[in-house]
């Protein structure tokens, strides 16, 4: 931990009617000798899904891009009670795909890590993509409500589609962290657009314009849609994401006041109701 370091420690509850005493705790052991390598962690995520009602199997995905060459250590796929199945791949830049982990069964009871034997290597210009099955029907015993059109989110009755991964960036030690921290922020900032693409083309187009974040886009297409192709390409989508953030921060900031720095990055999230 340096010094002005943070830790950021997220915690989901779900009532159950008795108050009760939080015993969760957090570890640090220190070390006389600093690490050589570097530990990294991020996440597969879709928070754009919508898993319909009475439907027995409803498949749903997303990927995010590998901006450099890196070695993956292990997953920890995570869903919630109509979760059915989880596999986890990834495609390298000739369009091979290698599974990696499969969930055949996932049960919301038993989740863990799964470290792979040896690591896995990614080369930059892959795609690490995860892809789950949901059973939002009455033959799931665990379903809390099999006629709820289910959404997004962090309480165990609503639904995840989250694969957690560690990693190494190749070439990187902890000399030389500020060099690699740029891939971080790459890897991280294309996430948004693995959820939208559905084709897993490169590209949107109107009809994956769906679900609460899509729909936020479709009524903007046009003009997030700069060279007029008929498509959003990731560039234009950043330069949305970057133009909405601007304007959030313009109509929170009350005239005539400096604009406050920016935030420090945020932790990641972690999976809810586990």
């Amino acid at each position: 931990m340096p010094p002005g370091g943070a830790v950021g420690f997220q915690v989901h509850y779900t009532p159950y009617g008795q108050q009760v005493t939080e015993h969760s705790q957090i570890a640090l052991y220190f070390y006389d000798k600093k690490p050589k390598y570097v530990m990294r962690n991020s996440v597969v995520l879709n928070a754009n899904i919508v898993i319909p009602a009475n439907q027995e199997s409803v498949e749903r995905q997303a990927y995010i891009d590998v901006p450099k060459d890196m070695l993956l250590f292990s997953a920890f796929p995570h869903a919630h009670y109509r979760g059915a199945s989880s596999q986890f791949f990834v495609i390298d830049p000739s369009g091979k795909k290698t599974l990696l982990v499969s969930l055949p069964h996932y049960d919301f009871n038993w989740q863990r890590e799964y470290n792979f034997v040896e690591p896995v290597k990614v080369a930059a210009g892959s795609k690490l993509l995860a892809v789950y099955t949901y059973d939002n029907s009455v033959r799931n015993p665990a379903n809390p409500d099999h006629n709820r059109v289910v959404p997004w989110g962090d309480q165990s009755f609503d639904e995840m589609l989250y694969t957690a991964f560690h990693f190494e960036w190749v070439g990187e030690t902890s000399d030389k962290m500020d060099q690699y921290a740029a891939y971080d922020k790459e890897l991280n900032d294309n996430r948004l657009f693995g959820m939208l693409d559905t084709k897993m083309n490169g590209k949107l187009d109107m009809s994956e314009m769906t679900g609460p974040i899509g729909k936020q886009f479709a009524d903007s297409f046009a003009k997030i849609d700069t060279d007029h192709d008929g498509f959003i390409e990731p560039n234009e989508l950043a330069a949305a994401q970057a133009n909405a953030q601007k304007r959030r921060q313009q109509a929170s900031q009350p005239q005539g006041q400096p604009a406050p720095a920016a935030p420090a990055a945020a932790p990641e999230k972690s999976g809810g109701g586990q």
